[in-house]
């Protein structure tokens, strides 16, 4: 019984020794703890100070570089006026585009046939003629070309299709020039008759006559009209109700 005692007296004297050994170790890690904190928060505080001061450093040097090259500045307008042409030059393009698509280029003539035709027919009838759009520039076409042509002293009245009267159908189309269709050749011819045939024509004594010669140099009385003058029945370049019919 007494070696039972002494062995559980013993073993509470060990406990009390480790309790007491605990108890000492504790503060001090506690401590370290604290003081770990305290240093990882100064770090906290002195980084900010850091990173303004290298943002200072960087915007110093920006201003530097800024002074020793003025003309990167320049660099970069330069390339942003170089951006502006490319777009206005893009514009431009653009519109070639849609004109080639409205008109075709190069020349036509009496006799060619295929799309070119067709959009030619097509565009000449958007300037206020009414051509048959069949891919063939037949007679029909060629007259609505000339009489187009007519109209401006620039174009020569060839009925060809070439550069200078593709440009004015388009200004046709774009309502920046007028044309009444079916009076450009009455007006040029009855200008270029004035010219040539004062002194050389005649009048023609009986226009009633199946027989009578009527040319430019032969002319009908002024004034006279067919009492069997009837319109035909047949498809005109133009709709107005003209004497032509």
């Amino acid at each position: 019984m007494s070696i039972k005692k002494g062995l559980l007296m013993n073993l509470i004297a060990v406990l009390s020794i480790f309790i007491a050994a605990c108890s000492q170790d504790t503060p001090d890690s506690a401590i370290k703890t604290d003081k770990s904190n305290q240093e990882k928060t100064q770090e906290n505080e002195e980084k900010p100070e850091e990173d303004s001061k290298n943002n200072k450093s960087n915007k110093d040097e920006q201003k530097q570089s800024k002074e020793k090259n003025p003309s990167s500045d320049k660099e970069s307008d330069d390339s942003s006026e170089n951006q502006n042409d490319s777009t206005d030059k893009q514009k431009i393009e653009d519109n070639g585009s849609a004109d080639e698509k409205l008109l075709p280029g190069g020349t036509l003539s009496y006799g060619d046939t295929g799309e070119k035709v067709s959009m030619l027919q097509e565009a000449v009838n958007r300037s206020g003629y009414s051509l048959t759009v069949d891919r063939d520039l037949d007679w029909t076409t060629v007259w609505a070309l000339k009489d187009f042509q007519a109209h401006y002293s620039a174009l020569k009245v060839d009925g060809i299709y070439g550069q200078g009267t593709r440009e004015y159908i388009l200004k046709a189309i774009n309502r920046e020039i007028k044309v009444n269709p079916g009076t450009g050749l009455d007006n040029n011819n009855d200008s270029e008759e004035n010219n040539e045939n004062q002194d050389n024509s005649k009048i023609v004594s009986d226009p009633t006559s199946i027989l009578a010669l009527v040319n430019k140099n032969n002319q009908l009385p002024e004034g006279y009209i067919p009492n069997n003058l009837v319109e035909p029945n047949v498809r005109f370049p133009f709709t107005e109700n003209l004497p032509k019919k």
